[in-house]
């Protein structure tokens, strides 16, 4: 499963599941930041994750269960950059355990 927010120099946008959702946030951010910080060096850019499609089955083997996480670039390959690998997203991501029964 492919995930895509954008980033700005000011916020970071919610992970979206569909790439017309992550734009329209993106063009949001941009009109905001022209509209407020037009004064300022300021960037907007769309970023994309992979999900491997085994944490989704272990998602959806805990159907009684929600979790909660944050996806945070992964600190191990923090320097690599998976599209010169030949993959089509922007970073490799980390994933906590911890998680919320609501």
């Amino acid at each position: 499963m492919k995930l895509y927010r954008y980033e700005s120099s000011k916020n970071t946008g919610r992970w979206r599941t569909t790439l017309f959702e992550a734009e329209k946030d993106y063009e949001e951010e941009k009109d905001w930041l022209m509209d407020n910080e037009a004064d300022e060096d300021e960037h907007v850019q769309l970023e994309s994750i992979e999900i491997p499609e085994d944490i989704i089955e272990e998602l959806e083997d805990e159907p009684k269960v929600i979790k909660q996480t944050c996806l945070i670039r992964d600190p191990t390959r923090m320097d690599d950059n998976p599209r010169d690998e030949g993959y089509n997203f922007d970073f490799w991501a980390a994933w906590s355990d911890d998680s919320k029964e609501d």
